[in-house]
């Protein structure tokens, strides 16, 4: 009930005028006579009790996602062409610029497709639907926050593909205010560092203490931040992205679990996998899929997609093996 009256209050802030009254009993007869009416009236009808179940609260706020359209023509429009009825651009450069780029796309059910050097085809987006995913993914509800890099790899990652995601995640980083102002400072080594090797997940922990930062409800300033060494599991918060919380100024606790998260499902550098997936066996999906859906998600099947999480995680040995084949080398 607190929350109820919580936000009637906010939404009684947004009129110009906004009473509440209390009708005594004996000025609600209109009121009664009403409640009273169907029971007198309709009496040859059954008197079946009919049951809705809620299955949420009103009170709570519900995300809603509307698909992102593209516009047209855009920069898949040529090739679209190509692929379909065999016609190039007038112009003899961009033709045969057409013609030689024509081989890495392919169309999938009318959609366009990237083949990929790093794994399966990518889906093609044009600039609306580009812009939103690059916004989600920098600082949507799992916010990144990073370096326009980090950025851009973990957008094709994902599965998505336009020809200046680069410079658009540049754009994006730049116009941010929060990274400008958290931007990282070079703290490198005097003395080469020593690596540390651990064989599975979970064997051995890093732990060190962050802050201070500004200082939230309870004047926590301080954060404990503890890592493991294999799978790089952020358990509490780095300070390589504090610009993620310094948004949100002493509400900061209530969106670290969000960051956590966005550190928990970009690739690593040194194993070339995300922490989830060396745990779980599959990548987390990620609000951005919700804006511009994949292929996985159209053709999702509940039945078969428990039976291939269960085969993922018979295959999760090797591909730790493999992860830390790559660690070893990258240090």
């Amino acid at each position: 009930m607190q929350r109820y009256l919580e936000l009637v209050h906010k939404l009684g802030n947004e009129f110009d005028v906004f009473r509440l009254m209390h009708l005594p009993r004996g000025q609600n007869k209109k009121a009664d006579a009403l409640s009273k009416l169907a029971a007198l009236t309709f009496y040859h009808l059954l008197k079946n009790v009919w049951v809705e179940v809620l299955m949420e609260k009103s009170i709570d706020e519900k995300l809603t996602i509307a698909p992102i359209e593209d516009e047209d023509p855009n920069w898949m429009t040529s090739l679209v062409k190509f692929l379909i009825e065999s016609e190039l651009p007038a112009d003899v450069k961009e033709a045969r610029m057409i013609h030689v780029k024509a081989p890495m796309y392919v169309l999938i059910e009318g959609i366009l497709y990237r083949k990929s050097y790093l794994g399966p085809s990518v889906l093609c987006i044009g600039q609306n639907r580009a812009k939103e995913v690059l916004r989600e993914v920098h600082e949507g509800y799992f916010a990144l926050y990073s370096r326009y890099r980090t950025i851009s790899a973990k957008v094709m990652c994902i599965g998505y593909f336009w020809p200046t995601i680069h410079n658009h995640a540049a754009e994006v980083v730049r116009a941010c205010q929060s990274c400008q102002q958290h931007a990282p400072i070079s703290r490198a080594p005097r003395h080469p560092m020593i690596p540390i090797m651990t064989a599975w997940p979970f064997c051995k922990w890093a732990i060190d203490i962050v802050g201070p930062i500004t200082a939230c409800s309870g004047g926590i300033k301080f954060l404990v931040v503890a890592i493991d060494y294999f799978t790089k599991w952020v358990e509490r918060y780095r300070e390589g992205n504090k610009s993620a919380l310094g948004l949100y100024g002493n509400e900061w606790v209530d969106e670290l679990l969000k960051v956590l998260w966005e550190h928990r499902t970009t690739h690593k550098n040194s194993t070339g996998e995300t922490s989830f997936s060396l745990i779980y066996g599959m990548e987390a999906g990620i609000p951005a899929e919700l804006l511009v859906p994949m292929k996985r998600m159209r053709s999702f099947n509940e039945s078969s997609n428990d039976e291939g999480l269960r085969a993922n995680l018979n295959m999760l040995e090797e591909r730790r093996e493999i992860a830390a084949i790559r660690e070893a080398v990258n240090k």
